[in-house]
């Protein structure tokens, strides 16, 4: 079996809340990118810049170093079909599976086979 995780980050997406990492509010939108429409981004933007913390430079720049979110969906999509064709099981797994859920998932996966 084998596990594929995620890149990091660029530095200039990271940040620390409370001691915590987390995504810059720029990086964090570039993200959303994917699950809000128009409006409910527009929003998300408002609402940043109401509370001192939106830059149109810095959401520019995580926009650049992000290499175009929709085109490397459609390769992520591509290299799993070749993965599959090949006999790989390929499962994706969110953040918020990150954990128990992923290992259920997994396991199930594996007892399938």
């Amino acid at each position: 079996m084998h596990v594929h995780t995620y890149r990091r980050l660029h530095p200039r997406d990271v940040t620390e809340r409370d001691g915590i990492p987390v995504t810059s509010v720029a990086r964090t939108l570039v993200d959303l990118t994917d699950l809000l429409d128009a409006g409910e981004l527009a929003n998300l933007i408002h609402e940043a810049a109401f509370r001192g913390s939106f830059s149109a430079l810095a959401t520019r720049d995580a926009m650049a170093r992000a290499h175009g979110r929709s085109p490397t969906q459609r390769e992520d999509k591509l290299k799993q079909r070749l993965l599959e064709a090949l006999g790989y099981t390929v499962l994706r797994f969110g953040a918020e599976e990150i954990g128990r859920s992923a290992i259920a998932r997994l396991k199930r996966a594996l007892a399938a086979q």
